[in-house]
């Protein structure tokens, strides 16, 4: 009894950080969902899931704060993408408190808009990638998303674009240039992936 009760929380203790690494993935990828579902339908789903929209604001904010607290369970690429995404993040909360904005994530109308907001994709792919090598998850999670991607680029681009304003027609546009951006960047972690398998197998 004495031993099964000592190995219930060592359990616990194991199976804890992979759940909370398996969280942030999937509020990574609802983040990219929910900008994609914003492109498929603008005038329907862009003021509840675009970049603007509560909704997205919340799933960036608690991927940014779940990235912050597993940073001692993430390897380099991950640690770096979660600093990545939380300067810019912490960023405009700051600027927008300070401004008065209406919405989370609005630019603050200065010189810090361009590097900031070059930093949220960045530092969102950038620990996407690296939460999936550090729960072991790299091969499967890298073709995963290079599927996901692909099917959502390739519905943005065949599904009829209905009349809607220049405003929400750039903001489709930003939406696609960012999914095709995860799309090579899930590419080139394949490529990555198997040369690093090839190498610890002896295969060249």
């Amino acid at each position: 009894m004495v031993t099964a009760r000592a190995a219930r929380p060592t359990r616990l203790a194991r199976t804890a950080p992979r759940i909370a690494m398996g969280a942030l993935v999937v509020l990574l990828v609802l983040v990219g969902v929910a900008l994609a579902a914003a492109a498929l339908a603008p005038r329907e789903l862009h003021p509840v899931l675009g970049h603007r929209s509560p909704a997205t604001a919340l799933l960036l904010g608690a991927a940014t704060l779940l990235g912050l607290a597993l940073m001692p369970r993430l390897g380099a690429m991950g640690r770096t993408g979660a600093v990545m995404l939380a300067a810019p993040i912490g960023t405009l909360l700051v600027a927008n408190e300070l401004l008065g904005s209406d919405y989370a994530g609005a630019p603050t109308g200065t010189a810090l808009d361009v590097p900031v907001l070059l930093l949220v994709p960045a530092g969102h792919l950038t620990l996407l990638f690296g939460a999936l090598r550090s729960a072991g998850w790299a091969r499967r999670g890298a073709w995963a998303i290079f599927a996901l991607t692909a099917a959502l680029s390739l519905l943005i681009m065949i599904v009829p674009t209905p009349p809607i304003s220049d405003f929400l027609m750039a903001d489709r546009t930003v939406y696609g240039a960012l999914l095709i951006a995860a799309l090579m960047t899930a590419a080139i972690a394949i490529l990555l992936e198997r040369g690093r398998h090839a190498t610890g197998t002896g295969l060249a």
